[in-house]
């Protein structure tokens, strides 16, 4: 896991990036359009009662990405997937978070 942060503006950009097998798109789509879902990758893991674990108890992940977006919201801070050739990236961004002079 790679994290990183800089400043990026007014605000402060965190980067979260892992090596892994990055998003289960194809389990993405799948469940997405089981659920009546359409958008983007990208979007749909933000969406609500989206889960491609069977085992979301047993496997701690309890919280999807949903309820981690609206958190972060919550603050004023916004999260997104960013492009990646291998694993996975989001990057959180902290308006007005960085140093003034």
């Amino acid at each position: 896991m790679l994290v990183s942060a800089r400043e990026l503006g007014d605000g402060l950009e965190i980067l979260f990036k892992d090596d892994g097998r990055g998003l289960a798109r194809d389990e993405i789509r799948a469940k997405a359009a089981e659920l009546g879902l359409r958008g983007r990758d990208e979007e749909l893991v933000f969406a609500a009662g989206l889960s491609t674990s069977s085992e979301t108890e047993l496997s701690g992940r309890g919280v999807g990405l949903d309820a981690v977006r609206q958190d972060l919201a919550s603050v004023g801070y916004s999260i997104e997937v960013v492009p990646t050739k291998a694993g996975a990236a989001f990057r959180i961004f902290v308006a007005g978070a960085a140093k003034t002079s």
